[in-house]
């Protein structure tokens, strides 16, 4: 624990990254009197559940601070990191217990796994990040919630069923809980206890409460989710709307993301490590690429050899199958990003629990003096750790800066969107704009017609910025690459460039231009159902550059196109105003009602926008209805 803060406290003086802005934003209107502390908790959108056990803490750490500070939220996830790596060492520990050939070595088995973990250098965008406390909170309350079935287990074991029962009905479902409230992904803990059940116990004076404890756990919620997916797929398939993958395909695409993550754990590559991995290319079928295949049938045929070797070497199977089962939500068909590495969190200590036992099981069967092999591997996993401790201090040094980051990024991720954007702004921030300008030309000639895309619009609103005027021909090159689906990096490449010529004139690139690029990148993709979150997105900024360019009529047709059923409240108040503007006041009052339902009673940010909707709408019929006199 102490090598480990050693270290990463390099790397706590880093920056805000990626989404952490977002993440944090309704906790620091909370701290600016503008929110409540409820909707500084449940205000945010990441997730199912909203992860409020999560958000409460970061609101506890700003509260603490006086203000959002990165340096105590990384601390505070520093500190997260070695309760998870004692959890973990404690964990093993008792599974240890039960297994007949490493029980005399228990300690040592479990002190290396928890090392190990705790130094690896893939951890370090997890624990640096500062977002990621969701993912490391999720995984201390797996930890939690793997220890008290197990120590139930060891009671049943031992006759003592009354405080068997209290930690599978009382302590493991709080556990529970307190993980999906933290992130979705501890949905997979019964799963998890039935792979140590299966390694350790096989049933073994199981009685009525096991048998219940599983039925409850995890077969009635398991049914649930099959029925909830069977009566509504759409709402599985709706959601790939805005991905250039499908369900078949992510799912085909995981089994070689699932393999480079065993890759990284065992054999880490420092400069492949970070944010930006949404340059892995999805496979589009068995054979396409053809890794694809091998890597489904190494997975089914290690997990196969993992079943059959259950009985003589628990250690593996279990270690093996924690590592699959921890995948189950985010690997598998959720319309997500194809690869993070906060994904690994909690599974790569099922990878290590499987290496560190396998070595085990090696040296019992070894020739000659066992206790020599014994400390020989014990050296080794010494020696394994100091390495990957100065791994992850390397790692830390790089997440100091923004700048270190993306260039580091660029580096190794050439093909990446984020990274090249990431460095584009990093040196336009910093005034280097012919630096800027050739990264984002770099985008303009990617292989990716979408990236090509992006990277003329990325150019438009750099020669705007830095010169004040920008060729029109950006525009049209732009308009050739676009590509269905609309992405979130249309929406923000165009909001940027309409944002960037609304605010100062730009000669060359006028906002009617602008407004036709968006017309045609969205008739491109009029294959795309109009309620995709990106879609409607790009559509509230195409409303607001017709508005800019003085074509009301049709800025209005945007905009109640753009209202979807899941829009944003920004959304409404824009279609409030181009309604009256246009003299559709009855539209206007409409889209109030509509946008006071969908305000949750505590967002008052929400709420007092549609108040400001309610006060322009009575203001400008005032003064529709005014006499001359008045």
């Amino acid at each position: 624990m102490l090598a480990t803060i050693a270290a990463y406290w390099i790397g706590l003086s880093g920056p805000l990254l990626f989404d952490d802005a977002a993440n944090l934003a309704q906790i620091q209107r909370w701290l600016e009197g503008r929110a409540g502390l409820y909707e500084a908790i449940f205000g945010t959108s990441s997730g199912l559940l909203l992860r409020p056990v999560s958000m409460a803490t970061l609101a506890l750490n700003a509260s603490m601070a006086g203000g959002i500070q990165p340096v105590l939220m990384k601390l505070t996830n520093l500190l997260v990191h070695l309760v998870c790596g004692g959890l973990l060492w404690q964990l093993v520990r008792l599974l240890m217990s039960r297994d007949e050939r490493l029980a005399p070595h228990g300690t040592t088995v479990a002190g290396l796994v928890a090392a190990l973990w705790l130094l690896h250098p893939f951890n370090a965008s997890t624990v640096l990040y500062v977002v990621q406390r969701m993912a490391q909170l999720s995984t201390l309350f797996m930890l939690a919630g793997l220890w008290a079935y197990t120590s139930a287990r060891l009671d049943q074991t031992a006759g003592r069923p009354r405080r068997a029962r209290w930690k599978l009905f009382a302590l493991f479902p709080a556990m529970l809980l307190l993980g999906l409230l933290s992130k979705e992904n501890a949905a997979v803990l019964p799963a998890l206890c039935l792979v140590i059940e299966l390694a350790w116990f096989r049933g073994q004076n199981s009685g009525r409460s096991l048998r219940l404890f599983y039925t409850v756990f995890l077969a009635a919620p398991a049914i649930a989710v099959i029925a909830v997916l069977l009566w509504q797929p759409d709402r599985l398939v709706s959601a790939y709307a805005a991905r250039d993958f499908g369900p078949w395909e992510r799912l085909l695409t995981e089994g070689r993301v699932l393999l480079d993550y065993v890759s990284q754990t065992f054999f880490p590559q420092g400069g492949r490590m970070g944010l930006y991995h949404d340059d892995f290319v999805p496979s589009s079928g068995l054979l396409t690429p053809i890794s694809t295949l091998f890597c489904g049938l190494a997975i089914i045929g290690v997990s196969i050899a993992c079943w059959l070797l259950r009985r003589r070497f628990p250690g593996v199977f279990a270690g093996w199958f924690l590592f699959l089962v921890g995948h189950a939500v985010e690997s598998t068909v959720l319309p997500l990003d194809l690869y993070y590495e906060h994904r690994n969190y909690f599974p790569m200590a099922g990878l290590l629990l499987a290496a560190v036992t396998g070595v085990g099981y090696l040296v019992r069967y070894s020739p000659g003096d066992i206790s020599r092999w014994r400390r020989m591997a014990t050296v080794a996993g010494l020696l394994a750790a100091v390495a990957l401790g100065l791994a992850t201090h390397q790692r830390a040094r790089v997440w100091q800066s923004m700048d270190a980051i993306a260039r580091e990024s660029v580096a190794h991720h050439p093909d990446s969107l984020r990274a090249r954007l990431s460095l584009a702004t990093v040196e336009m921030q910093a005034s280097r704009f012919a630096e800027s300008r050739a990264q984002l030309e770099a985008l303009s000639q990617a292989r990716d017609p979408h990236n090509r895309e992006i990277g003329f619009l990325g150019m438009a609103s750099l020669d705007c910025i830095s010169q004040g005027s920008a060729d029109s021909a950006l525009l049209r090159a732009a308009m050739d690459a676009s590509l269905s689906p609309v992405t979130l990096a249309d929406y923000q490449a165009f909001g940027l460039l309409s944002r960037v010529v609304g605010d100062t004139s730009c000669a060359g690139v006028t906002p009617s231009g602008i407004a036709d690029a968006m017309a045609h990148a969205l008739e491109v993709a009029s294959d795309q159902p109009d309620t995709s979150k990106s879609k409607w997105r790009l559509r509230l900024v195409l409303a607001q550059s017709l508005a800019q360019a003085g074509r009301g009529a049709d800025a209005l047709t945007q905009a109640r196109l753009a209202w979807q059923p899941g829009a944003d409240i920004a959304v409404g108040s824009t279609l409030v105003q181009l309604a009256v503007q246009q003299g559709d006041t009855e539209l206007a009052r409409r889209t109030v009602v509509e946008m006071a339902a969908r305000s949750g009673r505590f967002d008052q940010l929400a709420l007092a926008e549609v108040a400001r909707m309610q006060a322009y709408i009575a203001e400008a019929t005032s003064i529709e209805t005014a006499t001359p006199a008045e």
